[in-house]
């Protein structure tokens, strides 16, 4: 469950208190909790805190909750060339190798079918003058049933 995000204009609709060691501490949401939920507490310190109860009391709602550790990352987006260069990775992308390996496949697949192509049309030309089947067959390497659909 999203709590909230930092990036949006917050409205909070609910008010949670929880203890802390100077007091009580309030930590306000735009969403119901619930137990299992996830909050993000950002003081001095980014705090994950995972609900373990929730209760009232005094017209108030209480929570309960397990802490864990939390690392805040910031990412940093380097350019390609920066990128290639601190982790030596090869001038070409990704990309770039698939495409290539994509057009040796389908140079490949297209011989096999011109290939193909051609044993048929030269199985047509002996068929026309009156070669016998099974000779045509042992030939080209088609079957009777092939050679009949020529």
């Amino acid at each position: 469950m999203i709590i909230s995000h930092p990036d949006r204009e917050f409205k909070p609709k609910f008010v949670y208190y929880f203890h802390v060691e100077n007091g009580l501490a309030a930590y306000d949401s735009e969403e119901k909790l619930e137990v299992g939920s996830i909050i993000i507490v950002d003081g001095l310190g980014t705090y994950s805190l995972k609900i373990t109860r929730i209760w009232t009391a005094e017209e108030k709602e209480f929570i309960e909750y397990e802490s864990f550790k939390t690392i805040v990352c910031r990412p940093k987006f380097l350019p390609l060339e920066e990128i290639q260069r601190t982790f030596k990775y090869p001038k070409t992308s990704y990309f770039e190798k698939g495409k290539e390996e994509g057009i040796k496949e389908g140079i490949e697949v297209g011989k096999e079918e011109g290939l193909r192509e051609a044993i048929k049309e030269i199985a047509r030309n002996l068929i026309n003058e009156g070669i016998d089947l099974e000779i045509i067959s042992e030939i080209t390497q088609l079957s009777k049933d092939e050679l009949e659909k020529i």
